[in-house]
């Protein structure tokens, strides 16, 4: 039977974590966009809203990111009666998506 191993100690984990600055210890969030695993800056994102009606888009990317670039998150939040529905671009919540026009895309 192998003995597993850690790659490194928890106490230089702790250490590793720790900010300086504002004199806590931190963890960077990972998240998951339906087909990777990654680490995510938490708020640190571009956004982009569209209200249309009934509809609000919302599209997240990267800070920096254009709105040619397909590298954006988008879905559409409809408000129908009492029920909010939410629908994404391409079926799908993957950064793969423009935000030149959040309407114009394909919401399922």
């Amino acid at each position: 039977m192998s003995q597993e191993t850690t790659k490194e100690t928890s106490q230089y984990i702790d250490n590793k974590s720790f900010d300086a600055d504002l004199q806590i210890a931190g963890v960077l969030p990972v998240g998951y966009d339906g087909s990777v695993l990654r680490k995510e800056q938490s708020k640190l994102v571009a956004k982009k809203i569209t209200i249309d009606g009934d509809n609000t888009y919302v599209a997240t990317a990267p800070i920096g990111s254009d709105y040619a670039d397909a590298v954006w998150q988008c879905k559409k939040i409809t408000i129908s009666g009492s029920d909010i529905i939410i629908t994404w671009a391409d079926g799908d919540a993957g950064f793969n998506n423009e935000a030149t026009d959040l309407t114009a895309l394909n919401y399922s």
